[in-house]
């Protein structure tokens, strides 16, 4: 685990941010209780992040300790007494696993929907054991930072409910839910404050195109695919076979399936984003190393296919960092300080105004040090952060340099 968080810290210092991260780095320049697509807990790790070291380390400093702990909080989960023979096993599973790892170490939304995801889990396996008031603040607290993190994360909570009725009857059980109503009221607030604004882009204003199965329905089920590489076979048969005899197994069992089916019936209205449906390799996990433990021929090919998804792995998060290892593809990870560097070479330090990108404009201030940007969004552009903020005024009256694509 050591090995893996210093890893993360040096591809966190040596990678350039990708363009959702210099968003989110944009968020935490003016902290607030809510922002345009998102609610604040990304913001609050990459200000937390920035406390502790400049560049792109103090942007993703904190994702790289919550990763790092997760994998503990996993470890917790998994109750089989042979599970400690199999360390080295267990590390290859979650390593393997695509999402999971890069998570380790860009900082998204998802980032902390994943570690919270695995609090709550941990916090409900001791809570069904035994009812305590302790437990149930916990567990109302975590639900909260889940909501904080991510609105995906509703569907942690409703798919543990669902698997698990009886807690509609149970006073701790609403404790939780009062803690979590009352934890999360300033950001229902901030939503109040700004028309809903959030809720409204997400359920109505997100932009979308005429169905097309390639891209939606068949897209989500290669996304399926792709979040665990070539071990995906093993992981569902582990998943397809393994049954809900006690109540936290049901719950993972209901959380996996209900995530995959909601994204699913999804998939006929718009496209699934893969990082919507990450949220099951927490439960997966758990679930694919207890069948592991059980099942000698998944053990070892769950192990050996997870090394060759680690050698891949590694070998792309190199080219992350440095491009010619990738040939000829540019990721969004390449290049961006080189191009920030030749717009200020041209522009001195005058404030920049981008037409109609708010992955541009912040992705420019990060890498000049801070300088003025704003994103001009006309009628043809999606809102965005930009759209309800007053950075404007900082560029207002002033001289200006103009980016457009349009020119």
């Amino acid at each position: 685990m050591a090995a893996i968080f210093i890893l993360n810290l040096v591809q966190s210092s040596y990678t350039q941010l990708i363009f959702d991260e210099a968003y989110y780095w944009y968020y935490s320049q003016k902290m607030a209780w809510g922002y345009f697509d998102h609610p604040p807990m990304v913001a609050l790790l990459v200000k937390l992040s920035s406390f502790f070291f400049n560049g792109e380390l103090g942007v993703r400093f904190m994702s790289c300790i919550l990763s790092a702990v997760n994998i503990i909080l996993l470890w917790l989960m998994i109750d089989n007494p042979k599970k400690n023979d199999y360390i080295t096993h267990y590390f290859v599973l979650v390593f393997s696993m695509t999402l999971l790892n890069a998570y380790g170490f860009f900082t998204l939304p998802d980032t902390p929907l994943l570690f919270f995801t695995s609090c709550f889990l941990l916090t409900y396996k001791h809570f069904i054991k035994k009812n305590t008031w302790g437990l149930a603040i916990l567990m109302g607290v975590f639900m909260a930072a889940l909501m904080y993190s991510k609105y995906h994360a509703v569907l942690v909570i409703f798919f543990v409910l669902l698997s698990n009725l009886k807690l509609t009857t149970n006073k701790y059980a609403w404790l939780a839910v009062i803690v979590a109503l009352g934890c999360y009221a300033p950001h229902f607030y901030w939503l109040y404050e700004n028309d809903f604004v959030s809720i409204k882009y997400h359920l109505y204003e997100r932009p979308n195109a005429a169905y097309s199965f390639e891209k939606y329905t068949l897209g989500f089920l290669v996304n399926l695919v792709a979040i665990f590489g070539l071990t995906f076979p093993f992981i569902y048969k582990a998943l397809f076979k393994t049954k809900g005899n006690d109540l936290f197994n049901k719950a993972l069992i209901y959380l996996t399936y209900g995530v995959l089916i909601f994204f699913f019936i999804s998939s006929f209205n718009r496209r699934v984003q893969t990082q919507w449906i990450i949220i099951v390799c927490i439960p997966l996990v758990v679930i694919a190393f207890n069948y592991m433990l059980q099942n000698k021929q998944a053990l070892t090919w769950i192990f050996r296919l997870g090394l060759i998804n680690t050698v891949l792995i590694l070998y792309l998060r190199m080219g992350l960092a440095y491009q010619p290892l990738l040939f000829n593809f540019y990721y969004e990870s390449h290049g961006n300080k080189e191009w920030a560097k030749a717009i200020e070479d041209e522009v001195g330090n005058i404030p920049v105004v981008f037409e109609n990108s708010y992955r541009n404009a912040p992705m420019y201030s990060f890498y000049t040090n801070g300088t003025p940007t704003f994103s001009l969004n006309n009628f043809m552009y999606r809102k965005n952060q930009y759209s309800i903020n007053d950075t404007e005024e900082q560029v207002r009256g002033k001289d200006v340099a103009y980016v457009s694509k349009y020119l």
